[in-house]
């Protein structure tokens, strides 16, 4: 997907606990499957670094009507999470550095 510009740039909240706003892009790209005339779209979620722009972790996904939104703690390791979803399925991302 290099050369695609981001459709979703957002603020995160803190993603890797070191007390910094971060930040989400996702990079999607749609193609026409013109034997069942679906539209799939394949995207790229990434989650940087608020400080510097490093990248935390990245996550490629494939679905239709793809959105992604930061959460609130949802697993309970005390470290916002984000939530990457389609119309039939909804993924729950989150950072743990080792």
């Amino acid at each position: 997907m290099s050369g695609t510009a981001p459709n979703l740039i957002v603020s995160a909240g803190d993603l890797d606990e070191d007390e910094r706003g971060d930040v989400l892009v996702m990079m999607t790209m749609s193609e026409l499957d013109m034997t069942t005339f679906t539209t799939n779209t394949a995207a790229r979620l990434m989650a940087k670094r608020g400080r510097n722009g490093e990248p935390l972790w990245e996550e490629s996904v494939t679905g239709m009507d793809l959105s992604a939104l930061p959460a609130s703690d949802l697993n309970g390791d005390e470290i916002a999470d984000v939530l990457l979803g389609s119309h039939d399925l909804v993924y729950a991302l989150g950072y743990r550095e080792e």
